[in-house]
């Protein structure tokens, strides 16, 4: 029988199984993957759905795949449009060069912006001289964690002398206080039971930041790996969200935001395209077009609806 192998019933791929950290090396059997949607990706424990699937679609078509590390954006979880794939051997190599321009592979996102053409080409490898920088960088940022944690449990240590200083000087006076004996104990046992809770919510917190935190070292240390190995011209191919931003703002400033009372009202230049204007605490202002912008009143006309006051 033939078996079809699918995330559902394998979660991370085979290629997942070793959870040793890459060589940080370029590596020979490395292909660019572009051209994949800029959206929002699925986490889960030890992993991104995306990349799964990204790592199937080779898998599937004969390609034994070692490693699949999509470009993801931290401050957004969105995909960067492309990614990296390491194949065990040169026939896999090959054969994953020959997917270039598949019309539309199943349960891989595409941009728009491909025309429903997945981008398969080989990884540039960088510059020694650049790779030597970047592990360099590597290891320096290792010693400034080690130094963080360090100083971070020297400063529970302190907080927790204080606390045992204030103790037991709250122990001391205690003993003047005219309290019996049954409510004290009352009191330890009613305290000792709080604490037990706290433990334990504690626990699960730790153990589910531990599973994060494992996940999160090791794709950290295969990107690195990447950034030391991949030409950085490749790497940068796509502009990051922010850059974008920037352009954005470079292009002059939109149209100025008024606000008054619970509305939004909008001053707008005559050479910008109307806006909608929403009611109280639009999430978002939309563009308008065509007929729609007819509705549309600005502020100045002295004409506003008065719909959805309070």
């Amino acid at each position: 029988p033939v078996f079809t192998l699918c995330y559902q019933c394998y979660p991370g791929g085979p290629w997942r199984i070793s959870a040793m950290a890459p060589e940080v090396k370029p590596h020979p059997f490395r292909v660019f993957v572009s051209g994949l949607s800029k959206t929002h990706v699925e986490r889960y424990d030890g992993g991104i759905v995306e990349e799964d699937n990204l790592g199937y679609f080779f898998y599937d078509r004969g390609c034994k795949v070692e490693d699949v590390r999509l470009m993801v954006d931290p401050s957004t979880s969105k995909c960067r449009g492309f990614g990296f794939v390491d194949f065990v051997d040169q026939d896999s190599f090959h054969k994953a060069l020959g997917l270039a321009g598949t019309q539309d592979p199943p349960q891989v996102k595409l941009d728009h912006s491909s025309g429903g053409r997945i981008k398969v080409e080989a990884a540039k490898p960088a510059q020694p001289v650049v790779r030597d920088k970047h592990q360099e960088l590597a290891k320096a940022r290792d010693h400034t964690e080690d130094m963080e944690r360090a100083l971070r449990w020297r400063e529970a240590k302190v907080r927790e002398l204080s606390m045992e200083l204030h103790k037991h000087r709250e122990r001391q006076k205690l003993l003047d206080a005219r309290r019996t004996v049954e409510q004290c104990l009352e009191e330890e046992k009613l305290r000792q039971d709080e604490i037990r809770q706290a433990e334990e919510k504690l626990a699960a917190v730790e153990e589910v930041l531990r599973a994060a935190l494992t996940s999160e070292q090791d794709r950290t240390r295969a990107l690195e790996a990447i950034a030391h190995s991949v030409d950085e011209n490749q790497r940068r191919s796509e502009a990051h969200p922010e850059e974008a931003g920037h352009e954005e703002a470079a292009r002059g400033p939109g149209p100025e935001l008024r606000i008054k009372n619970t509305f939004y009202e909008f001053c707008i230049p005559k050479d910008v395209e109307p806006l909608v204007r929403t009611k109280t605490a639009p999430s978002a202002v939309n563009k308008m077009g065509g007929a729609d912008a007819a509705d549309a009143q600005s502020p100045t006309d002295g004409n506003n609806k008065q719909e959805g006051t309070s």
